[in-house]
């Protein structure tokens, strides 16, 4: 069953925030697990930064992706939160009341 989660912003010094449009505030997200309700965020908050290319090998470039700093236990925290209104189960809500679309 899908639990609440908030995942709050407790490094915002991180470079990898660059990798987000979400920044200096708390999010909830509906999911399954804390992996997950971690991978939902960073999916819904990502930049185009997320994907940057390696030098090419044998004239290939090939696309890594960046950790996005929802993803790192030491940048933000993530607890359950069975308070406040019912979650949206196919968007984030920011602090700010604003809604970013998540694929579960």
């Amino acid at each position: 069953m899908a639990t609440t989660y908030r995942l709050r912003p407790i490094n915002l010094e991180h470079e990898s925030w660059m990798r987000s449009k979400v920044r200096g505030q708390f999010v909830r997200v509906l999911a399954n697990d804390r992996d997950q309700a971690r991978r939902r965020t960073a999916a819904a908050a990502a930049t185009a930064e997320v994907f940057v290319p390696e030098p090419p090998i044998e004239g290939y470039y090939r696309w890594v992706r960046q950790v996005s700093p929802w993803e790192i236990d030491d940048v933000t925290s993530c607890e359950e939160d069975p308070s406040g209104p019912p979650m949206p189960a196919e968007h984030i809500v920011c602090e700010d009341g604003n809604e970013l679309p998540a694929r579960w």
